[in-house]
This record gives structure tokens, C-alpha cells and sequence, in this order.
């Protein structure tokens, strides 16, 4: 199974998002799994070895800054309009 999807994850990933972009029909889950399964042997091609999370505690911290950066560009751009 790992040689048919070296990154499971990933072909998740990319096939749900072609969903959201392009409509649920059986055609583009066709092509939304074809188009993962591509992408995630193109990207175990280049060698990379999977990242490894050292510190889960810093996912909360870095999202709460990213949604306070998000908040002030925001009220930034608001203010402009």
C-alpha cells in the first residue's frame, strides 16, 4: 500500500480540496484521485524524507498568531475601505 500512496495523508489532502474547488461528480473523484495519487508519487521523487513534528504544543501558539494576523489585516483593510 505504501508504494501506491507514499504520502496517504497528502493524496487526502489534495483530493478533498480538488473536490471543494471543482464540484462533487464521479468525474472529478475520478480525476481528483488520479491527480493525488501523481502528485504524491511526484513528490516522493524528489527524496524528502517526511518532516517530523517535534514540538505539538507549538500548533496552538502559531495558529493563534496566524488568526491574530489574520484579525489585524483585517480591521487593517477595513479601515482602508
Amino acid at each position: 500500500m505504501r508504494a501506491l500512496l507514499p504520502y496517504p495523508l497528502l493524496a487526502l489532502g489534495l483530493a478533498v480540496m480538488w473536490l471543494l474547488l471543482s464540484g462533487f461528480s464521479r468525474g472529478q473523484a475520478v480525476l481528483a484521485v488520479l491527480a493525488a495519487i501523481a502528485a504524491t508519487h511526484a513528490f516522493s521523487a524528489l527524496g524528502e524524507v517526511s518532516p517530523r513534528i517535534r514540538r505539538w504544543l507549538a500548533i496552538p501558539e502559531l495558529f493563534g498568531i496566524v488568526l491574530w494576523d489574520i484579525l489585524v489585516s483585517n480591521i487593517a483593510v477595513a479601515r482602508i475601505i
